[in-house]
């Protein structure tokens, strides 16, 4: 997972004060399942520089949006802020409602209790991550799980009203679809809004991004092509993926 986030529609977002959450910098607001994309926890992942120095008020703000969008959902919520050549993390739960000290070994033990994980996974040694992220660890230490970031959230009165997934990349809007090693995403997401009973739309905007060197490419937002997922009454697996081309937007038909 990329730590590069910066992102022209977000940018569109905050230019013209709109009403969505999303995470920026070195924020991620991730949905945890398992194997079969069943969800389990919502959990807010934040870098930080000192994991036992008090968030800060962009942080506490992402932390409090998120714990209401998992409260929406009907999942418990994690906190986990960590932090380069560390071997520890600083970890919130909603079950306890208070902080603690954990290592690595221990937070994967926690995952495990929520059902993520697949226990009997090989432990890599937590030194060869230290230097680098979370994610590394997560993606080497976790076993057959599914992880979703919620790229973009409609949020009205704390009901949540629409789930946005943004893609881009160079190929052409006429040409572009969804990737099928995407549908297992695809399907947590899904699953998400199946297992909270509500009702909330999942969508996919996908914009053109141009040549050049990561962190310097030039996104073109002018057009963006929607697809829309069919959200059924039960469980989904990555088969039963069902969506829909709407057709190519401005984003002001689309956000405003």
């Amino acid at each position: 997972m990329l730590e590069y986030r910066e992102n022209a529609v977000y940018d569109y977002i905050a230019n013209n004060n709109l009403d969505y959450f999303y995470c920026v910098e070195n924020n991620w607001i991730l949905v945890y399942g398992n194997a079969q994309s069943i969800p389990k926890i919502l959990a807010f992942v934040s870098k930080v520089d000192d994991i036992n120095s008090k968030l800060s008020p962009e942080e506490q703000a992402s932390f409090d949006k998120s714990k209401n969008i998992a409260g929406y959902f009907n999942l418990p919520f994690i906190c986990v802020r960590y932090m380069v050549n560390s071997m520890m993390v600083s970890v919130w739960q909603s079950r306890t409602e208070s902080w603690r000290r954990l290592s690595y070994d221990q937070l994967r033990d926690l995952y495990e209790e929520y059902g993520v994980g697949q226990p009997g996974t090989v432990r890599k040694a937590v030194n060869q991550y230290v230097s680098s992220t979370y994610h590394d660890w997560q993606r080497n230490n976790l076993g057959s799980i599914t992880v979703s970031d919620l790229d973009l959230i409609k949020c009205r009165n704390n009901h949540v009203e629409q789930i946005i997934e943004l893609k881009r990349s160079k190929k052409s809007l006429a040409g572009w679809m969804p990737y099928a090693e995407d549908y297992s995403n695809f399907a947590l997401l899904i699953n998400t809004i199946v297992a909270s009973r509500k009702n909330i739309s999942f969508t996919i905007f996908y914009n053109l991004m141009k040549d050049g060197q990561i962190g310097y490419r030039e996104e073109d937002i002018s057009k963006i092509k929607v697809f829309d997922f069919s959200i059924p009454d039960s469980f989904v697996n990555c088969q039963q993926i069902n969506f829909a081309e709407r057709g190519i937007f401005s984003l002001a038909e689309l956000l405003n």
